[in-house]
């Protein structure tokens, strides 16, 4: 958590590093974000063993002071992104959602879409399996229906973050240079950005009543 010297206008914000993304996401207070820092292993390292004073400073230039400086910075901490998506979501009487099934990159915030999607899918499979008479003790087609409603989208997303994520951490001029004209084209189509932000909505695809 850090303060700015400027109010985030309950706005997040991104910058793309070579090195990994960087975000401040608002709270609350207008002048206080949480910072979610995304960097190489022996890059995540040093900015650990930076003083506070330096690591404010280092984190303004890199944000190039979008909200001025950083005025107070709470203990940091890091873990690794490891990401991982379970063989099978079920068992009898058991099934997997949001991060026990699956953990995905943080760039765009999508591990707590696909959680919700998840668990609003299962909720809607148990009620029809309940509806049909059915006992709960005899679960096993109720939580197939579930996984096969949930598995394809999760591993897409995951997929689709983790390309997002290397293209943007490329350096070879010819990959920055289609990255860079892709998002102008994107940016410069309204069809286009609505079929991204219904994607990463997740508006797409066996969506469950509650998301239509």
């Amino acid at each position: 958590t850090v303060k700015t010297q400027k109010p985030h206008q309950f706005c997040a914000r991104q910058v793309f590093l070579h090195t990994g993304p960087l975000a401040f996401l608002p709270l609350a207070d207008p002048h206080y974000c949480s910072i979610v820092w995304s960097a190489q292993n022996h890059e995540a390292q040093r900015l650990l063993t930076l003083s506070d004073d330096e690591f404010r400073q280092h984190l303004g230039r890199h944000f190039a002071q979008e909200l001025g400086h950083i005025e107070w910075n709470d203990q940091r901490h890091t873990f690794p992104l490891i990401a991982r998506h379970a063989e099978r979501y079920y068992m009898e009487r058991l099934a997997l959602i949001g991060d026990a099934a699956h953990t995905i990159h943080p760039l765009a915030g999508q591990g707590v879409n696909l959680g919700f999607l998840d668990a609003v899918v299962l909720a809607e499979e148990i009620e029809r399996h309940l509806q049909r008479g059915l006992s709960l003790t005899h679960n096993l087609p109720c939580l197939s229906r579930y996984s096969r409603r949930r598995r394809a989208h999760n591993a897409l997303v995951m997929h689709s973050m983790t390309a997002l994520e290397r293209v943007y951490a490329a350096t070879l001029p010819a990959i920055v240079v289609a990255r860079n004209e892709g998002v102008r084209t994107i940016n410069g189509s309204m069809w286009l950005k609505s079929f991204f932000e219904k994607q990463a909505m997740g508006l797409t695809g066996d969506l469950p009543l509650l998301a239509s």
